[in-house]
């Protein structure tokens, strides 16, 4: 078995002790059918939610371990991305060619976008040798990470809860530390984060042209949105405002 049958093996023992555990703390007993069902749920956020947090983290880190470079676009891969609809959009993931002490290195880069790369266009990347990590400076990669990192955490928020009170913590303290976590830090954190994302594609597709091919049902999806969301901000802001004049 190998290290990630290990760790998986790990998890999801881990899981029905804390399903277990929460079962036994309860004055009335779960059954066997509701707590495999809260151990199938534990199982599914904490795989999520650790794997999506820890390949996001790890792709951020790039930034302060990795060397900067320069590199210069040679190639791309496409492939097609198709919903239950039957609309498609275009993907592609740039193929890139740098020099590294002394030797050329050609490498993919690890995130797709729907933009299509500019061959002979010169980027700047970090590369981590030792991990053979590699990740693009730019914003739109940035935003992508950073709403990824939060959607991990935002998975293991429940996880977390079912752990403090296996341990014993208060009903009503976790359920105050829960709704802090997410109400005031994570939902706007990532409110910010999909609106930034929102208007950096039309900033693309209207004033540099990096989207052109995007589908024009995308593009009116994306807009209509970018505009709930800009509403929603200023009516956030309004009520917050209000309550604060009336204290």
């Amino acid at each position: 078995m190998t290290i990630y049958g290990y760790m998986a093996l790990a998890l999801l023992i881990s899981c029905a002790l804390l399903a277990y555990a929460i079962s036994k703390r309860r004055k009335e007993p779960m059954g066997c059918l509701v707590t495999g069902l809260l151990w199938m749920v534990l199982c599914v956020s904490s795989s999520i939610g650790l794997t999506t947090t820890i390949s996001m983290v790890d792709s951020l880190s790039l930034y302060s371990t990795g060397v900067e470079l320069t590199a210069e676009v040679i190639d791309y891969s496409s492939y097609v991305n198709r919903d239950t609809r039957g609309n498609s959009i275009t993907m592609h993931t740039p193929i890139v060619s740098f020099d590294y002490q002394g030797a050329v290195i050609e490498k993919s880069l690890d995130i797709s976008s729907g933009n299509k790369p500019v061959i002979g266009e010169q980027i700047t990347i970090f590369y981590d040798a030792q991990n053979e990590g590699i990740t693009e400076l730019s914003l739109g990669t940035i935003l992508f990470m950073s709403v990824g990192l939060v959607f991990g955490i935002v998975i293991l928020c429940p996880v977390i809860a079912a752990v403090q009170y296996a341990c014993g913590y208060p009903l009503q303290k976790i359920t105050r530390w829960l709704s802090f976590l997410l109400f005031k830090m994570v939902i706007p954190t990532a409110f910010l984060l999909f609106w930034g994302m929102l208007n950096y594609v039309l900033h693309q597709y209207f004033f540099t042209h990096q989207q052109d091919d995007l589908p024009t049902w995308a593009v009116i999806i994306i807009g209509f949105f970018d505009f709930v969301l800009l509403l929603t901000f200023i009516s956030v802001v309004k009520i917050q405002r209000d309550a604060r004049a009336t204290k």
